[in-house]
């Protein structure tokens, strides 16, 4: 027995728009379920190509700020690590201070000078007898003695390195009010005038009058890094005296002092 159904054309219509809903439906649902209004090509050619490259552009930035933030978070670790350094610094520094401060940070060292070996001469320095040796200063105990002072004429400082006289200005240099000079004799035994000229408005242009002379006299002129002048003789041993009418113009006053290893000024 067959049996067969018949549909109208109202009843074809009402299953083509149900079938219609039903589409619609499933559209609306991925819609909701993706949070986007175009999902395909086929919703809207222009809008779906638009979006997918804002969409590419989105992650794009969204990378970007990620490497942002990871650089500002090692910026903000380094910064860390230096405030720790800092203050480490700064504790160092108290204990350094500290330590200066304190009455037993250092002790005196003991130091000894001999006198003129007995019988020496410039041809032969073996001695013939003691020779006797004073201590400046004996740990633990009272000194015995004491060694002689030097003496010296020149206001500015006089000092002794590696058997080299130095000889340092007592003030920075300052133009004069007008115009001077100093001498210095050396090595060659003939003295070697300095003009202090009121347009000398810098100490480098005295130490380059001075080392003008150097080859005759063996004395170097230097900055000390303060503006004063620096003389300094040579390793030979010879005298330099410094001398003339106004060597005050320049820090110095007039004297003489000996070169080589335990010299003293005069």
């Amino acid at each position: 027995m067959s049996s067969s159904i018949t549909l109208s054309a109202a009843t074809r219509q009402n299953l083509l728009s149900l079938q219609g809903t039903a589409d619609l439906l499933a559209t609306t649902q991925n819609r909701l379920a993706t949070n986007k209004k175009v999902n395909s090509a086929l919703d809207n050619p222009t809008n779906f190509f638009t979006a997918d490259g804002l969409s590419s552009r989105s992650k794009s930035l969204s990378s970007l700020l990620d490497g942002i933030s990871n650089g500002i978070q090692t910026i903000q670790a380094a910064n860390t690590g230096l405030t720790k350094l800092q203050g480490l610094t700064d504790q160092l520094k108290s204990v350094a201070q500290q330590a200066l401060s304190s009455a037993n940070a250092f002790s005196t060292k003991a130091s000894s000078t001999s006198v003129a070996l007995t019988g020496a001469t410039a041809s032969n320095l073996l001695s013939t007898g003691a020779t006797q040796a004073v201590s400046d200063t004996i740990i633990g105990a009272a000194a015995g003695s004491t060694a002689a002072a030097a003496t010296s004429t020149l206001a500015s400082t006089t000092a002794y390195a590696d058997g080299v006289a130095t000889v340092t200005g007592s003030a920075a240099y300052a133009a004069p009010g007008s115009d001077t000079s100093f001498t210095i004799t050396g090595a060659d035994g003939a003295a070697k005038t300095i003009n202090v000229l009121t347009t000398d408005t810098a100490v480098q242009a005295i130490i380059d009058k001075v080392n003008a002379f150097t080859s005759a006299t063996g004395v170097t002129a230097s900055n000390d890094g303060t503006g004063k002048l620096v003389l300094k003789g040579a390793t030979t041993g010879a005298q330099f005296t410094v001398g003339g009418t106004a060597p005050g113009s320049v820090g110095l006053t007039a004297g003489a002092t000996t070169n080589g290893a335990g010299a003293a000024s005069t």
